[in-house]
């Protein structure tokens, strides 16, 4: 069976971890591998019943796997840090059509997508909405995403389609594949830690790193969760398999205050958001980092147990910026 796209304004991602996954069936498998943490193929699907495994792992590869996706954010920060500075930067990539939901009643989003997500605990949202606040500050035309939308994608399963196309991969995937999949960190909690600021031209993010000696990673998860939709037939069209744990908290709709009396960007306000932002980093590693990676001597370390408060939660629709209907949560 084939699906039609519906057309998207969002580009697609970019690894900066130095992983390649052309190689591997399973995307996640790849970046495992290179750390040594498990052999290909040993998950949830192989082997249902066992915590398995992954605790007899060495602690070593859990660290690879946090000093990728850390790797992967700090190298893309430096890259999208150049190109907004760069005399050649013309504007900001403004969301066409989050600005219409926003200025027209009654606009829809055409686009329809199934993933699975995962929502921040509580003392994550206060940290997401004190970062907010910062940065509203700084670019008051910032549109926010609301603290009750916040999401870190687990796995996109398909976006940019019909709902009829939604409705039918949703069928093939099936009811007991996707409460298998809701329900896994119920029983295989992982963690993640070191929150940052990551943006590009489009949107702002908050990302984490898995927990380096967490025996059973966020990644370890994402790939779990691949291998039950795979087995399930269902077709995986995802934008993005990179190394990140991000919860988009802003975006752009609107560049006015970025730009001089003649309409042109203003490089010296460029600069000045980039460094607000840079000053929330900051912050963020102050105040929740710990204290051998930076944090201040009296931090209080985030952390972000997935399946701390609740399980991971299917949706479809038009979901981009936080809505859809629920198909199975945990």
């Amino acid at each position: 069976m084939t699906y039609d796209k519906v057309e998207t304004v969002n580009p697609g991602f970019g690894d900066f971890s130095g992983i390649a996954t052309a190689d591997f069936a399973n995307p996640f498998d790849a970046l495992l591998a290179a750390a040594s943490s498990d052999p290909v193929g040993a998950c949830v699907v192989e082997q249902p019943e066992c915590a398995c495994n992954y605790f007899q792992r060495p602690l070593t590869a859990q660290a690879e796997i946090a000093a990728r996706y850390d790797a992967h954010r700090t190298a893309r920060n430096t890259a999208q840090k150049s190109k907004l500075l760069s005399p050649d930067f013309s504007g900001f990539l403004l969301d066409g059509i989050l600005r219409r939901i926003v200025d027209e009643r009654g606009f829809e989003d055409p686009r329809n997508s199934l993933v699975f997500w995962a929502r921040p605990s509580a003392s994550v949202r206060d940290i997401i909405a004190a970062c907010q606040a910062k940065l509203r500050a700084a670019a008051p035309n910032l549109w926010l995403m609301p603290a009750d939308k916040l999401h870190t994608t687990v796995l996109e399963v398909t976006h940019s389609r019909t709902p009829q196309d939604v409705a039918a991969i949703v069928a093939q995937l099936g009811a007991p594949a996707v409460a298998q999949i809701v329900g896994l960190p119920r029983t295989r909690p992982t963690r993640l830690v070191k929150p940052l600021l990551g943006f590009d031209a489009s949107a702002i993010a908050i990302s984490f790193v898995p927990a380096p000696d967490a025996p059973y990673s966020y990644h370890h998860l994402r790939r779990d969760v691949f291998a039950i939709v795979a087995a399930s037939a269902a077709p995986i069209d995802s934008r993005y398999v990179v190394p990140s744990a991000h919860l988009t908290i802003a975006r752009f709709i609107r560049d006015d205050e970025f730009r001089g009396a003649d309409g042109a960007i203003d490089s010296a306000k460029v600069r000045a958001f980039v460094n607000a932002i840079e000053a929330v980093n900051e912050w963020l590693i102050r105040e929740f980092w710990p204290l051998e990676d930076g944090g201040s001597a009296d931090s209080a370390p985030a952390e972000w147990i997935i399946g701390g408060e609740t399980g991971l939660i299917c949706r479809m629709g038009s979901l981009w910026y936080g809505d859809g209907v629920t198909v199975d949560q945990a």
